[in-house]
């Protein structure tokens, strides 16, 4: 590739925006009490009905569009808020239904008996048809209408037969039900006026057209009566008779552009609803009709306003609105009815708040990024990381475990009772610990298990029996529902000698052991009702091991391995419905694993893989994956041992061996770096775990507690959650800025609060020293309270030097000109104090500084000064204007709109369906400039369009640091590495890419863009792709990479099959080597990993 081609940035989003969906009220968790749910993101968020305090939230693993409870068809739908159950008469509870961006469409459950929330799939994004998608419920019924006008109805008595049809309109904009068979559907026309139908499920459809684009329909506002809400305009208008004209249009309301609107209140008679303009101002209509063919009369008027536009309006109760603006903001508002008309804001979700400030972080073991969000007294720090987070509720010392193995199933015939027992194996016997209602305890005395080490621990689902494998062979335990206690069944001696290895079919009551060479199957069941076992036992066959070998010595050789690992393939370890029909086995030094079928413990079939020396395997439903002595992980999936298919293989390369712990679907490997590995076919999709070393993990389901998880450390044994969310710090004050030390690994906070003089007119602040490994407090340090102050950074005057946070402040002084002020300060780790050491008087204002190679540069309005550190003192060692652009002349913004992120991630809707209009959210050289106020020697050419507006941008040096270079082969040029964050509290990076990856991801996602989309998105698609084409840029969209078009080798290899052979000449390296395609598709599964942080 020729070197005078520039290098490009990747932008890629790393934290998604908190995009609030939607909101209800209903009685999810308790029949006898409501509370909120509310959708941010890809949580429901949980919320207490009367202080709107946080009660419990819960992933749905996908960007949601709508919330909604569904009642069942006695009950009461809370469609109207005037209709609200209000009866103390028992309630069951209701279901959750939620929609995703994708068009898929989720039931959830409570269990009352667990705390468990269940979740039913009712609809997959690939039938769900084209969105955008629009949602309505009543009395039982939920509706899913997709742009196309396919509908997709449930009903809560029967939701497995779901009604199914198409309305016969398109373009969709809005849907309203009117009853549980009958709705009504508003559809632009191509002259931008609108279509409203009427549809009932036997199939009677009535429709009308109207010349003005309205953009909301709410039925039945009056009987027969529908309200049709535009952009300064609002009509009333009947369906019953199309020859009739039975509307009535109100006087026009100039310069409103109405755009959400929710009904707070009804009768016969009177009708109030909230409705919401572009600007974001909040009106209060009344509407009065005395009799059905009567004149309508209202009165509209402004009761409050919104920041920013808004975008969903929901009314829950008691004249309670949710309401959540563009930006991000989201909350409950109280709106008043009667005399007092206000608009009163109650509660705002404070996962929305600005991101203040945003800083990347380093410690021993990662890297991450820390937010400083919230105002005033509800100020959070929130941390987001690459690893899953282990919330630690409980610890008891045990040490040197090795295996932890739990219960998964009910105990003995009560189905209410759960599995609270764990065994903890160490090399020379087991311990055992029960759960007494509130904590664990050892259970040591009156025991039924044995203490010997244990090899492996199971629950047989259908025999209901627990079976213990020790090396000298298989007990099998019985509960006892008479006296509530474990006894022995049975009991069966080894004949292979000691067991080194063991797995349990749990379906079949299968037991795999093996020692040596030599493997046995013991099949447990019933005969003559008595218990009995049947073995069968085979040891490895020469043959077998010298397969496809060419050397005497390499047979010689072969001759001497033995089994180091087994598992029983296509395990389910999620429903326990399906039994294994054969058996791996992983031998010493060999890269070939064998397949030996379960019941005859006959050869079935071979792997042949590179792997050399496999330690440990793990297997699911659909895929298995083998970790190796050398920190390789292995996946396996789409086999086939019918048809002797060796699948497809995925491998990544760790810092450390694993062995495997598997738990719920997913694994946990035991390691100095611990992982945890996903069961999803073709994905080798792993994930960090924020501890140093596992040496054993299992989930165990206690009662009012749900599902633990246990890690096993060192010396304790560990219980609690693990979290893929963003940990929160709560401040009492409103942080404002952050800068992060890496010698001293601490992070400065300042923050600032309400004075308490009403007077005064600066606000006091405090500078915290926080550890930044757990962000909490070791020093704070209380500023002059006349002191403002403006910037925060920290660094070094030289290489080994001491590291300094450097303040940029205004000293406001009563007898003379107030003191422009840059100030050192040291933290000093042994004694956790933090002390002010030098500081510099500077003629004119501080606005911003910033150390860079070891000088620290201060901003003014026109100058820009170097500060040195020299015999020390703080000295200007240097002072330049500061005129115009700081860096070099860069291209204007250019035409290009970049459609393509919204046209592929997860929420396209947001952006296509409003109008088709977009804001000026982009990223581009001249932000880039004024964000980082120290100018740039290269600088992207053209413009990036975020689809939020760009709020923050820093710079810095280590938070991809550790995967700078994949393969041997740096991809990122050397500098500094940009971080952003948007007014949605979206947060993402800007790389600069080396010149030969440059060209080789912007081939890539450029082919990607070409894949088709569906009907009219994909023509809007194409219209601006050819736009880009006429508008060069040096922006690459990371979130392309980051899609599911990349998600698997498969996919990646489609998209490069695409790409012209002459193009792909280019990818060359400086050695004139081209790239393979497995080398490409394995360099894109490690740069997906790169980017996947926590979320909120």
């Amino acid at each position: 590739m020729s070197g005078s081609e520039p290098s490009k940035w990747l932008v890629t989003t790393l934290v998604h925006d908190r995009k609030v969906s939607g909101a209800d009220i209903g009685r999810f968790l308790n029949a006898n009490q409501q509370c909120f749910a509310v959708g941010v993101g890809r949580t429901v968020v949980l919320l207490d009905e009367s202080k709107f305090s946080e009660i419990r939230r819960f992933d749905t693993s996908e960007m949601l569009q709508s919330v909604r409870f569904v009642r069942s068809n006695s009950q009461t739908e809370n469609n109207n808020p005037l209709n609200a159950t209000t009866s103390t008469a028992p309630q069951s509870l209701d279901s959750l239904f939620t929609v995703a961006y994708s068009g898929s469409v989720d039931l959830w459950k409570y269990n009352q008996a667990d705390g468990s929330i269940s979740k039913t799939e009712l609809l997959d994004a690939e039938h769900s048809g084209e969105p955008p998608y629009h949602v309505s419920c009543c009395q039982g019924s939920f509706l899913v209408v997709d742009r196309r006008g396919n509908f997709f109805m449930w009903n809560s008595s029967d939701l497995s037969h779901p009604v199914l049809g198409n309305a016969g309109i398109t373009k969709i904009r809005y849907v309203g039900m009117m009853n549980p068979s009958e709705y009504l559907i508003l559809a632009r026309t191509v002259n931008m006026g609108t279509r409203v139908k009427q549809y009932n499920l036997g199939g009677r459809a009535v429709e009308r057209s109207f010349e003005t684009a309205f953009n909301i329909v709410l039925p039945n506002v009056f009987k027969n009566t529908h309200m049709l809400i535009g952009s300064n305009t609002i009509m009333f208008a009947s369906m019953e008779n199309e020859n009739k004209d039975d509307r009535f249009t109100l006087e026009k309301l100039e310069n409103n552009k109405f755009v959400v609107a929710a009904i707070l209140s009804r009768d016969a008679t009177v009708c109030t609803v909230l409705i919401g303009d572009n600007a974001g101002r909040m009106f209060l209509g009344q509407f009065r009709r005395s009799d059905s063919t009567g004149p309508v009369n209202y009165e509209i008027r402004c009761i409050g306003a919104e920041r920013t536009r808004p975008t969903l309006l929901t009314a829950l109760k008691h004249n309670l609105v949710f309401v959540a603006t563009r930006n991000g903001a989201a909350g409950f508002v109280r709106v008043g009815m009667q005399h007092n008309k206000k608009y009163m804001h109650v509660r705002n979700i404070d996962e929305c708040e600005k991101i203040n400030d945003l800083v990347s972080v380093e410690t021993d073991i990662e890297s991450y990024l820390v937010a400083a969000c919230g105002q005033e007294n509800s100020g959070v720090l929130r941390v987001f990381k690459r690893s899953v987070r282990f919330e630690q509720h409980q610890s008891y010392h045990f040490p040197n475990i090795q295996r932890i193995f739990s219960v998964p199933q009910v105990l003995g015939s009560n189905e209410n009772e759960f599995s609270d027992m764990l065994a903890l194996s160490r090399k020379d016997d087991t311990r055992y610990i029960v759960h007494n209602g509130t904590q664990f305890e050892t259970w040591d005395q009156g025991r039924p298990f044995s203490n010997l080490e244990t090899i492996h621990l199971a629950y047989l689902v259908h025999h209901k029996c627990i079976v213990q494998v020790i090396p000298p062979g298989v007990i099998v335990f019985k509960y006892n529902d008479a006296t509530n206690q474990w006894t022995q069944l049975c009991s069966y001696r080894s004949p292979i000698g000691t067991i080194k290895l063991a797995d349990v079919d749990v379906v079949s009551g299968n037991i795999i052991t093996c020692s040596g060479n030599e493997v046995s199957r013991v099949r447990f069941g019933q005969e003559q009702g008595k218990p009995a076992f049947r073995e069968k036992r085979r040891k490895l066959d020469q043959s077998e091991i010298d397969y496809g070998k060419d050397s005497q010595e390499d047979s010689q050789e072969a001759g001497t391995k033995v089994v180091t690992c087994l598992a029983l393939l296509s395990k389910d370890t999620v429903n326990y419905t399906a039994s294994s029909e054969h058996v791996l086995l992983a031998l010493e030094r060999s890269p070939t694993i064998l397949v030996w079928d379960v019941r005859t413990l006959l050869p079935a079939m071979r792997f042949h893989t590179n792997i050399c020396s496999p330690i440990s395997i793990t297997s699911w439903i659909d895929n298995f994956v083998v970790a190796d002595r050398t920190g390789g992980l292995y996946r396996c999936s789409e086999y086939s041992v019918a048809n002797q298919h060796q699948g497809t293989w995925k491998m990544i390369s760790t810092r450390a061996a694993e062995t495997f712990h598997n738990m719920n679907g997913f694994a946990i490997t035991a390691s100095t770096y611990p992982r945890i590995i996903f069961s999803k076919v073709g994905k080798l999709e792993t994930q960090q775990l924020g501890l140093d070393h596992i040496f054993g993990a299992a989930a165990v389901r206690v009662k009012n507690h749900g599902v633990l998880y246990v890690l096993a450390t060192d010396n304790n044994v560990n219980m609690g959650k693990l979290l893929n969310r963003a940990q929160t710090v709560n401040v009492d004050e409103k942080p404002e800025k952050l800068a992060f030390q890496k010698k001293t690994k601490t992070i400065a906070m300042v923050t600032s609060r309400r004075p308490e003089n009403g007077t005064a007119i600066i606000r006091p602040h405090r500078l915290f020293i926080l550890d930044a490994a757990t962000c909490q407090q070791l020093t704070v340090l209380n500023l002059d309270h006349e002191e403002k102050f403006i910037s925060i950074t920290s660094g070094q005057f030289g290489r080994n030097q001491i590291e300094y946070f450097a303040m940029a402040s205004i000293l406001k002084c009563y007898t003379d000109e107030a003191q422009n002020r840059v100030s050192l300060f040291k933290f000093d780790v042994r004694s956790n104090t933090c002390k002010m050491t030098h500081y510099l008087i500077i003629p004119d204002a501080p606005k911003f500084l910033k150390f860079d190679r070891y000088n620290l540069f201060v901003l003014t309005a026109d100058k820009k000064h170097t500060v040195s550190l020299t015999n020390g003192k703080l000295i200007i060692a240097a002072t330049i204007d500061v005129t115009g652009e700081v860096a070099q002349e860069v291209a204007s913004r250019p035409v290009q709109p970049n459609l393509v992120r919204a046209a592929i991630s997860d929420d396209m809707i947001t952006v296509v369906d409003a109008n088709y209009e977009q804001d000026q959210c982009y990223l581009d050289s001249r932000f880039i400039n004024e964000m980082l106020k120290i100018g740039r020697d290269n600088l992207p050419r053209g413009s990036y369009w975020l689809g939020a507006v760009p709020t923050l941008l820093k710079s810095d040096k280590i938070i991809f640091d550790e995967q700078e270079m994949f393969f041997e082969e740096h991809i990122f040029a050397s500098g500094e590495q940009l971080y952003f964050a948007t007014g949605s509290g979206a947060i993402g990076s800007v790389l600069r890419l080396n010149a030969r990856w440059s060209r080789m991801l912007h081939d890539l996602v450029n082919a990607a863009r070409t894949q088709p989309l569906r009907g009219d998105l994909a023509i809007l698609q194409q219209l601006n792709y050819e736009r880009r084409g006429r508008s060069p840029s040096d922006y690459i969209d990371g979130d392309v990479l980051t899609s599911d078009m990349f998600s698997t080798p498969t996919m990646i290899r489609q998209i490069i099959d695409t790409i012209d052979d002459s193009v792909k000449m280019q990818w060359r390296n400086a050695t004139g080597k081209q790239p393979t395609n497995d080398y490409v598709i394995e360099w894109i599964l490690r740069l997906r990993e790169m980017f996947v942080f926590s979320e909120y």
